[in-house]
């Protein structure tokens, strides 16, 4: 019989942090390993089932074994989604290293969302953190300046019409910063028109999107600008 914690490579006292080792709230897995025979795996109690939206991971991930993807849950938060008979079948009397790369512990691409609307700004951060990459926010163009003096950001999605100062105008302000005028721009407007594309593109910005549009659309731009 195998537990959890051995599966994950984690340290007992680690893992047993909250968790009862009362009988009544731990539950025995039987499973079958993908060599045919079968196993036994001790878990904490799950607890009622929830429902959630799986996700595989991005394509540029690097794959860790025993770990299919992972699982928005109700609350908004993550959970990964565990195939135990890889895990267990990883293990050969050992506990199996899930330990991702060390390439994969690099920073994140930083996307900087730049609007107006609450509600888009974080319908786009959720997005993008499903994606896999790291976010930072702003409501306008200057605020957005200021964000990106303190970080430099690997992308921007800026709406084109936005209160103190505009999408063109942050963006051709952006691209008089030092070291800032090759940073990919995505230029959003709520609605289309033939005479904004041609604006954003002398602004300085490298796509227009006009609403509304596919997250695959969005997703597969995002990808192909950071490569």
């Amino acid at each position: 019989m195998h537990t959890l914690e051995e599966t994950l490579c984690l340290p007992p006292a680690l893992f047993a942090a909250g968790v009862s080792d009362e009988p009544h709230q731990q539950v025995l897995f039987i499973i079958q390993t993908p060599g045919g025979g079968p196993a036994a795996v001790r878990v904490p109690d799950p607890g009622p089932a929830r429902q959630g939206l799986v996700r595989e991971w991005a394509g540029y991930m690097p794959r860790v074994p025993g770990i299919d993807g992972a699982a928005i849950l109700g609350d908004g938060s993550l959970a990964p989604v565990l195939d135990l008979p890889e895990l267990v079948s990883t293990m050969n009397g050992q506990p199996a290293d899930l330990r991702l790369p060390a390439q994969a512990a690099e920073p994140l691409p930083l996307c900087l969302v730049v609007d107006d609307s609450i509600s888009v700004r974080k319908a786009t951060v959720q997005f993008l953190a499903d994606l896999g990459f790291a976010t930072d926010t702003a409501g306008d163009g200057a605020e957005a300046l200021r964000r990106v003096a303190r970080r430099r950001p690997d992308l921007v999605l800026v709406d084109l019409e936005m209160p103190v100062m505009d999408g063109l105008e942050m963006t051709r302000a952006l691209r008089q910063l030092p070291d800032c005028a090759d940073i990919p721009v995505i230029m959003i407007k709520s609605r289309s028109s033939a005479r904004y594309r041609p604006m954003a593109m002398a602004a300085g910005a490298n796509h227009f999107l006009a609403k509304p549009f596919s997250e695959d659309e969005l997703g597969a731009l995002v990808a192909g600008l950071l490569g």
